[in-house]
């Protein structure tokens, strides 16, 4: 429940990293709608129909054309991803597409204390900062061999990055708290450490799964989404820091 005014004279909530993502999901909710273009495997998710009423064709990540004829009251589309990779939804008047991802625990955060959120907020397969407490063991490129020894590389990958998770989270954290001390304490801090890391951990996903479907023009925008995604929060984080935040 939330008791205040999304405006400024009541409190600061709309000065927040916070506040745009929550109006979103207000919006979202207040009209019944979730649009994602990523989803979870086994996942049904929903393919808009063509202006005319018709629902478009679906081909799946190994290029077979579905035979989904489940819809919903309004007409939409429903669709189970079975296959992990890009969905492409073959729409008369322009092309587009809906991501399947393997789970990935990484990017849930409910489930985690403070100090393991600060650190797990990062994503990735290892870096600088945990390099003092585990080996780093170079991952297998995913852009080489068979569709199948693909998906294979990505599955070893997520696995060992399950293996390492304490140790690159107890690392992070350090890292984490020793640039900025007590302003991971702030709630506005704490916004837009989680909106950091909920972004990577999509756009990492989105570059993997580019990169297993062989699709190099979709991986090179996410890692330049992914590079652009990192200045920002650097950006925000010293601004945060210069206001003292809140």
């Amino acid at each position: 429940m939330f008791t205040s005014s999304l405006g400024a004279s009541w409190n600061d909530l709309p000065l927040t990293p916070l506040y745009l993502p929550l109006v979103h999901q207000m919006i979202r909710y207040i009209g019944n709608r979730e649009a994602e273009s990523w989803h979870a495997l086994g996942e049904t998710f929903r393919v808009e129909k063509e202006p005319q009423g018709a629902a478009p064709a679906v081909d799946s990540p190994d290029g077979a054309r579905l035979n989904e004829n489940r819809l919903t009251p309004e007409g939409d589309l429903l669709v189970t991803g079975k296959q992990p990779g890009f969905y492409r939804l073959r729409y008369a008047d322009r092309p587009d597409f809906a991501a399947v991802n393997l789970n990935a625990n990484e990017g849930d955060f409910t489930k985690l204390d403070f100090g393991a959120f600060i650190s797990g907020v990062t994503g990735g397969a290892g870096n600088a900062g945990s390099a003092a407490t585990t080996a780093v063991v170079p991952d297998k490129p995913l852009d080489v061999g068979k569709l199948d020894e693909r998906l294979e590389a990505l599955r070893q990958r997520i696995d060992e990055r399950k293996k390492t998770l304490d140790a690159r989270r107890q690392a992070d954290q350090e890292k984490i708290r020793i640039r900025w001390g007590a302003l991971v304490n702030q709630p506005a801090v704490v916004a837009e450490l989680k909106t950091y890391g909920e972004r990577v951990a999509r756009l990492t996903r989105i570059r993997e799964l580019a990169e297993v479907e062989a699709k190099p023009a979709i991986a090179d925008r996410a890692k330049k989404a992914l590079a652009l995604e990192n200045a920002r929060h650097e950006k925000q984080m010293n601004a945060l820091a210069a206001g003292g935040a809140k």
